[in-house]
């Protein structure tokens, strides 16, 4: 969390969010307080992004969002002192757990960081609409992320599904996905391999096991 004042901007245009470490966050560029641009290094597709915002955006609205263009996640909220507890506690219930990840992976950590983070979001989503469950019953799979791909464990029967994470394919695949059920005490796999064209391929597969 960061502190921001409307006299930060007080005989300048810009002023810097910065690491504790010195490291900067991100920049935020005023043009006399008519409009305002949030520019910042994403974590989630490893580009810079810049939003813009109107005084009373940035000033008043109750939750600014910053969202990645190319994945959707949220990268950062602007808000008011009065909505910060709000918002973390919504992300205590909402913000999946596999995201911690990135504050601690080297930069080569994953193959495609962008198909990563595409791929993390279609996963939150399908969770979040409860489309993402075991065939035991349990319909809260624990979620790993590795470098190549996603895993979901279901931590009542040992059931595993690995939801590979590498290239193009593989995000085409899970883009065509509507849900994803757990083989109970069993083992599968969504990969962009089994979906190639030709003699046997699954062609517009719309539910997976």
């Amino acid at each position: 969390m960061h502190p921001v004042s409307v006299f930060d901007f007080s005989g300048r245009q810009n002023t810097a969010i910065l690491c504790s470490c010195g490291y900067p966050k991100a920049s935020i560029y005023s043009f006399r307080h008519r409009s305002y641009y949030i520019r910042m290094h994403c974590l989630a597709c490893d580009s810079d992004h810049i939003w813009s915002a109107s005084f009373s955006d940035f000033w008043r609205s109750p939750v600014f969002v910053c969202q990645c263009v190319n994945s959707g996640m949220d990268v950062s909220y602007l808000c008011g002192p009065g909505e910060v507890s709000d918002v973390v506690e919504s992300l205590d219930g909402q913000l999946p757990s596999e995201l911690s990840v990135f504050e601690d992976a080297r930069d080569d950590f994953f193959v495609n960081p962008k198909i990563m983070a595409e791929i993390l979001n279609r996963v939150r989503s399908l969770t979040d609409r409860g489309d993402v469950y075991c065939q035991c019953g349990n319909d809260e799979p624990r979620v790993e992320v590795f470098g190549d791909r996603v895993e979901l464990s279901c931590q009542e029967c040992g059931s595993l599904c690995i939801v590979y994470a590498e290239n193009e394919n593989d995000l085409e695949v899970m883009r065509g996905i509507d849900c994803i059920e757990l083989s109970e005490n069993g083992f599968s796999c969504v990969d962009s391999r089994k979906f190639r064209q030709g003699p046997g391929a699954h062609q517009n597969k719309r539910h997976f096991d």
